[in-house]
């Protein structure tokens, strides 16, 4: 795996970054899996947004199951973020 020096303290980020856009269904041991699971594979970057809906909370729980692993990824998350009208889903 390949990192970039991030920040004034060089923190060392890889350069393939997990997404949790998909990870509505899972149960909070899954996303703790898929976490470790990137980890292991060397993918410390964790990237997340309110847009993807639960994703934030999901990931949330999957820290609070497994201690110490928060502290073991770079989470990058975005704001603002707003689906465009014409293609938002009607609530049903």
């Amino acid at each position: 795996m390949r990192y970039i020096s991030f920040g004034s303290q060089g923190t060392a980020v890889s350069e393939v970054v997990l997404g949790t856009m998909r990870i509505a269904n899972k149960t909070p041991q899954e996303v703790a899996e898929l976490v470790q699971t990137a980890l292991d594979c060397g993918i410390n970057a964790v990237d997340t947004a309110p847009i993807y809906g639960p994703s934030e909370g999901k990931l949330g729980e999957a820290f609070d199951l497994v201690p110490g692993l928060r502290d073991k990824v770079w989470l990058q998350t975005k704001l603002g973020i707003r689906p465009h009208p014409v293609y938002r889903r009607p609530r049903l």
